[in-house]
């Protein structure tokens, strides 16, 4: 409903927004299921709903431009089960625009928690806007006394930031890239959250922006902004629309917001039909080692000791590894952009493939998604100049960069040059060529965009003609490598939800995060997982060295992390080798026994899709973490829960909830089975095990959820398991969901029991679709709101691979 007054509202059963009568600006964002507020009513400041940075061009100056203008034409539209809000502004009159007109669109539909947000501009007169804000909200308050507020960000796997009203933090990065992998944000706390989204399929550069602003010391503000292409316009439409809304719950309702929309998008239908080859799944363990010119002259290696060393990794390990080199550049590591023939030549990096296939272990490599070495010969020559980036200063653009004893200076090269197109389909076509497993895009996407004003390329950062060269690029570069070598694989460091159809895995970097100081003061979660996994698969870099001599507390959790969140762990430090005696032999016996539990599990782990983790009552442990590596000093302190979880979805539908104990001592604690969280239907008998190092004891059955009093020793991993006769119909609902998402929105809804039938609600669509009497039923718009018997359930169950 919208109806107006002194202010505008348009509202629905969840979500009330009102708008300032004068001239549009924010007054209200309002959660009616809890009476939450996201804005502050007794605080002053700058309030607005759009604004547009204009650049200075001809006799224009650079200005900001909102929506305190004029005062807006209001149109209304309630229908029975959608209302709608216009909004029109005419004349710009700081921008001497008099027959410019903005319009915004705002809807809300009955029982949607999101309201959708529209911005068209006409009439601009050749206006040079460089950025659109939009919406701009301000006066955002801590939403009760900010103790328990939370901010969820999609940097890197996931960030949660506690308080950020009251500690003034700022977030402010790029999207698309690790830094902001997904376009949403979320700030809640035990009552109520608060929810923004960019819809949007194309790629376009945007950021998703929390500011707290000094001279507002009680609010901050948040506001998405729109980095738009270079130049002169008459008209601009906003490419997509935007979501905001509210929720109750943590964060994985909110990421479940999102998991909604975003299994529905291109990305995501395409990367259901991409194959992983089974070598990955079959490969728990991994090494990072370093051959030539690492930074650090005592990381010296010849391929003979890598050979040794890899060799004794298959002995100890007992399993196959993932052997990830630094340093085969022909130059040596770090040297991006010009690569062959590598460090040794071709006869000697031919024979350690050779021999890491012959034990079953992998090869990887990392090259340069961005940057050009100035260094090298390639740019030496002048070749790489028909690729490189230029400033606004007519100068390569580059960064310097301090690497151990070596100094470094990059070059931005163009993914949308013929030049570094080229360079990168030949280094992978070579590198397949000589039966390399793995090559790794590396800082790509870890690394945001930066504006080319290269003359006859499109000028600057925003728009989305970077994405374009990328989306473009990335399958060329699989296709062409399979079609030598099938057994390849294309990685990144860190990733960005674009690129996930056309990667296998991704190195995730929130061990270096957390202890080189880049997390920027928020606690890591797995959200990236939670909403792509299985789509993308992931690889923990423990960088940090397993010495017995340091404190060891952080590394348990951080191999209790890759496990929990189903990710392969990278041992990340060249030091200390199996053989020395500073190596941490529990910490060795730890990683073995988690990569034979990852293999034990995989229809979880690897297969499965992540739940909300259980809510676990225990104790906390110290972790710390002080080491000088390689000649970097790691340093993090805190606490985390002893028991660390997650919990899993397998494609058959029986669900796992995977724990670690990671503390130094005996750790009681109590593991609710929280049927409404898990997602398992009421009213269905369940049966719940435990099992640890392949003894599995029954803890009961239930079917309407139960608290289990349970206990660790030191170190011990242990996976309760969740099943019923009701598995295969989870399984068969669960595909449903994937293959006709058009008729089942959200995504993840729980399963409910009414005899003989158990089904699914899905609210956004208003469609149910279940099984009873050995028979498969759908109710919704599809079928005019009539029940459809679509047909016996076995043939189903068959073809969604269910039994």
């Amino acid at each position: 409903m919208v109806h107006e007054g002194n202010d505008i509202t348009i509202e629905n059963d969840r979500l009330r927004v009102v708008l300032a009568a004068d001239y549009g600006s924010f007054r209200s964002v309002f959660n009616r299921a809890t009476g939450v507020d996201l804005i502050r009513q007794d605080t002053s400041g700058y309030r607005a709903l759009w604004g547009m940075q204009v650049a200075a061009s001809g006799t224009t100056m650079a200005q900001w431009i909102d929506n305190r203008s004029s005062r807006p034409v209001i149109s209304v539209s309630n229908a029975a089960r959608e209302s709608s809000l216009t909004l029109t502004w005419s004349g710009l009159g700081a921008a001497d625009r008099p027959h410019a007109r903005v319009t915004v669109r705002v809807t809300v539909r009955e029982g949607d928690p999101l309201a959708m947000w529209g911005f068209r501009a006409e009439g601009l007169g050749g206006l040079a806007v460089t950025d659109l804000t939009f919406p701009l909200i301000g006066g955002v308050g801590a939403l009760g006394d900010g103790a328990d507020d939370a901010l969820l960000l999609p940097e890197q796997d996931g960030r949660l930031v506690t308080d950020p009203v009251g500690r003034r933090y700022g977030y402010a990065r790029l999207y698309p890239s690790s830094f902001m992998a997904m376009q949403f944000i979320a700030f809640y706390d035990n009552r109520a959250g608060f929810y923004l989204a960019a819809h949007d399929t194309a790629g376009h550069t945007k950021t998703l922006n929390w500011y707290s602003p000094p001279e507002s010391p009680l609010t901050s503000t948040i506001q998405a902004i729109a980095k738009l292409p270079q130049g002169p316009v008459n008209e601009l439409v906003l490419p997509y629309e935007l979501a905001l809304g509210t929720f109750e719950g943590d964060w994985t309702i909110a990421a479940d917001l999102y998991k909604s929309w975003a299994l529905q998008q291109p990305w995501a239908i395409e990367a259901r039909a991409k194959t992983l080859p089974a070598w990955f799944a079959a490969t728990p363990y991994g090494r990072t080692l370093c051959l030539h010119e690492c930074g650090h002259p005592s990381h010296e290696l010849s391929y003979a000791t890598f050979m040794e060393e890899m060799a004794r990794n298959a002995s100890v390990f007992g399993g196959p590894s993932i052997a990830r080199i630094w340093g085969w550049e022909k130059m040596g590591s770090w040297y991006y952009g010009d690569y062959f023939p590598p460090y040794g030549g071709w006869a000697a990096f031919d024979a350690a493939i050779g021999g890491a296939h012959a034990r079953g272990d992998r090869f990887s490599v990392l090259i340069s998604g961005n940057y050009l070495d100035q260094a090298t010969p390639a740019w030496q020559s002048g070749a790489g100049e028909a690729g490189v980036m230029h400033g606004r200063d007519g100068l390569p653009l580059g960064e310097t960069i301090q690497l151990g004893d070596r100094t470094h200076r990059w070059l931005w090269m163009s993914p949308a040059t013929t030049y570094w197109r080229n360079h990168m389909t030949t280094t992978i076509e070579t590198l397949a060529a000589h039966r390399v497993d793995n090559v790794q895009i590396d800082n790509w996407p870890f690394a945001e965009f930066v504006g080319d004003y290269t003359s006859g390329r499109p000028q600057g950062v925003g728009g989305n003609w970077q994405w374009q060269a990328w989306q473009s690029l990335l399958p060329e570069l699989r296709r062409r490598g399979r079609a030598i070598y099938p057994e390849l694989t294309l990685s990144s460091e860190q990733v960005a939800e674009l690129a996930v159809p056309w990667l296998d895995y991704y190195q995730n970097r929130e061990v270096g995060a957390e202890t080189m100081g880049y997390a920027q003061g928020g606690t890591v979660v797995p959200l990236f997982g939670y909403v792509y996994k299985p789509l993308i698969q992931a690889q923990t870099d423990l960088y940090a060295a397993l010495d017995a001599g340091q404190p060891q507390s952080y590394h348990w959790l951080a191999l209790a992390r890759g496990l929990t969140w189903g990710q392969t762990v990278q041992w990340g430090g060249s030091f200390p080798w199996l053989a020395d005696a500073s190596l941490s032999r529990p910490l060795l016996d730890t990683y073995i026994e988690i990569g034979r539990v990852r293999q034990a599990w995989a229809r979880f782990l690897v297969d499965g899709s992540m739940l909300p983790p259980p809510r676990v009552e225990g104790p906390t442990t110290p972790v710390v973490l002080t080491t000088g590596d390689g000649g970097s000093v790691l340093n993090t302190s805190g606490t985390a829960s002893s028991v660390q979880t997650g919990a899993w979805r397998a494609p058959s539908g029986e669900t796992g909830i995977v724990l670690m104990n990671i503390a130094p001592t005996a750790v009681s604690f109590t593991l609710p089975i929280d049927f409404d969280r898990l997602r398992l239907p009421a009213g269905v008998d369940h049966t719940v095990s435990i099992d640890s190092g392949g003894r599995s004891t029954l803890l009961g059955h239930t079917s309407t959820g139960e608290r289990y009093s349970l206990s660790l020793q030191p170190r011990q991993v242990a996976v309760v398991v969740i099943g019923s006769a009701a598995a295969p119909t989870e399984c068969l609902l669960n595909w449903a969901e994937r293959t006709y998402p058009e008729l089942f929105k959200p995504v993840g809804a729980t399963t409910r029991a009414s005899a003989p039938y158990l089904y699914r609600h899905y609210l956004q669509t208003e469609s149910y679709v279940g099984t009873g009497n050995g028979h498969l039923f759908y109710l919704g718009p599809a079928s005019a709101n009539q029940l459809l018997d679509v047909g016996e359930v076995e043939p189903w169950m068959s073809r969604a691979n269910c039994r």
